[in-house]
Formats: C-alpha cells, sequence, structure tokens
C-alpha cells in the first residue's frame, strides 16, 4: 500500500475461510489489512452445505457487488 499513488483507491483483500470455519476465524488478519488501509471483504458461506461450484458462484456474486471494478487480493 505505501507504494500506491494517494488517489489510487485501495485494493479490496478477500479473506475466505476453509471448511467448518466461519468468517470470524480471520478477524485477526482482516483487522491487520484494514489498519494498513487495505478494503477488507470477508466473506461467509456455508462451508458444510453445496459443493465447490456453489460456493464460487456466491464468492463471484459478492465480489461483483461489492467491488466491480476494483483490483483484488485473494
Amino acid at each position: 500500500r505505501a507504494s500506491m499513488p494517494h488517489d489510487t483507491p485501495p485494493p479490496i483483500v478477500v479473506l475466505v475461510h476453509g471448511l467448518g470455519r466461519t468468517p470470524r476465524s480471520l478477524w485477526v488478519m482482516e483487522r491487520a489489512a484494514r489498519r494498513r488501509g487495505y478494503r477488507v471483504v470477508n466473506v461467509g458461506y456455508p462451508s458444510r452445505c453445496g459443493d465447490v461450484g456453489a460456493h464460487a458462484r456466491l464468492l463471484v456474486a459478492r465480489l461483483e457487488r461489492e467491488a466491480p471494478d476494483a483490483p483484488l487480493l485473494v
């Protein structure tokens, strides 16, 4: 972030938890990224239901809503 021009919107850091977890499991990383000036999308999904394809579609839909043209760090 320090090397980016000040008029450039910050990239969005995308956090996706693992199987059986929730977005809360990534709150430390989320807080650290926000403190460094990044925007954060901490994605929750029903990890014990559905399949990887369904989860990917949920992720894409959320990112299209929240960051249609922003650079992403996944």
